[in-house]
């Protein structure tokens, strides 16, 4: 399978029917204990759950992080609506729905090739820890939403060590919500001129944030 065809059938399969299905909650929740620790789940990646979910269901793209399912309500009224919105950096497992990938993968579009004041809503998981520029970076996703847009962050948490910079030579950032010696994620969020409506760690040892354009 190619990859643009890879892409057109997650999407095909990607419907809001099968993410709300008890089929898919069975897949998501199949090697799940209920006394894990869904935080650091990521930071072990040979625990059956993180495993299952990453490799054996890669054809639901994004879905497959745990963040990402715990926050789906939210997401899929985003996703499968009427409203314009981009998965920046999503070519390797797009949220699906409506969405337009925005990448530096050939077959997509650039972040430039989007008009300013258009959009209702970026996605954006796993995409941040790659980009030098993030400051720049930033203002541009935030120039690009309407007045009163949303953007929906996933990056991972320093906490998982095998993704830290040292150990993961495509990132170049450590991402906290602390002031410690890791790059506080939500201060570049707010810098760049969005409101936080939230910044947690959550699951996967991943940190979620809910910005919104004023």
């Amino acid at each position: 399978m190619t990859f643009q065809n890879f892409q057109l059938y997650s999407n095909r399969y990607l419907t809001k029917k099968y993410l709300k299905s008890k089929w898919c909650e069975y897949l998501m929740r199949k090697h799940l204990d209920e006394n894990s620790d869904l935080f650091h789940l990521a930071d072990h990646p040979v625990s059956k759950s993180f495993t299952f979910r990453h490799f054996n269901m890669i054809h639901i793209n994004s879905w497959r992080w745990l963040c990402n399912w715990r926050y789906r309500d939210f997401l899929m009224e985003l996703v499968f609506s009427d409203k314009k919105g981009i998965d920046f950096g999503g070519a390797l497992g797009t949220i699906g729905g409506n969405t337009v990938i925005v990448d530096n993968v050939s077959i997509h579009l650039k972040i430039d090739d989007i008009d300013n004041n258009s959009l209702d809503y970026i996605f954006t998981s796993h995409t941040l820890e790659h980009i030098s520029n993030l400051a720049e970076t930033l203002i541009k996703l935030y120039n690009k939403l309407k007045k009163g847009g949303i953007i929906y962050i996933v990056v991972p948490s320093y906490t998982c060590k095998r993704w830290r910079v040292d150990a993961m030579n495509s990132h170049v950032w450590n991402f906290s919500l602390e002031d410690n010696i890791f790059t506080r994620i939500d201060e570049k969020v707010k810098n760049a001129g969005f409101k936080i409506n939230k910044a947690e760690y959550t699951w996967d040892d991943s940190i979620v944030i809910f910005g919104e354009k004023l």
